[in-house]
């Protein structure tokens, strides 16, 4: 599920949930390259979702493991 469609009221500069802050600008998800102004603390990138989030992970940890 979208952020945006989970936290619609979010209030800019808030962290809607864990290393998850609504930022004041936008840019694009690091995975699927959707515009969002939500922000993982952890990577210091937007992501659009959690499902992004998780995609990304993965992806990291292909490429680590195969370092």
């Amino acid at each position: 599920m979208k952020f945006a469609d989970k936290y619609p009221k979010a209030v800019p500069g808030t962290e809607v949930e864990p290393n998850i802050l609504f930022g004041e600008t936008s840019d694009n998800c690091a995975h699927c390259g959707r515009m969002t102004n939500f922000v993982d603390l952890c990577y210091e990138a937007h992501f659009c979702s959690e499902e992004c989030i998780d995609a990304f992970d993965k992806e990291i940890f292909k490429y680590a493991l195969h370092k």
